[in-house]
């Protein structure tokens, strides 16, 4: 697939925040959630554990970097 190149900052932190939410379905299954109304996401409270998610990834991976300095 070819894209514009003014394009290829939006469409690849699109494709970054899709990942993320993959990751995070991925690692809610695994741990026994049903994946209906978790993927797509159609509740409130799901959009809420992602982003409580997304933050403990971040921070865990601010450690993990700090370490290896």
């Amino acid at each position: 697939m070819a894209t514009p190149a003014h394009l290829e900052d939006e469409i690849s932190q699109g494709c970054a925040k899709m990942e993320d939410f993959d990751d995070f379905v991925l690692e809610e299954v695994i741990f026994g959630a049903p994946v209906i109304f978790l993927h797509p996401c159609t509740t409130h409270e799901n959009m809420r554990k992602f982003e409580v998610w997304k933050t403990k990834r971040q921070e865990k991976w601010n450690r993990v970097s700090n370490r290896c300095r």
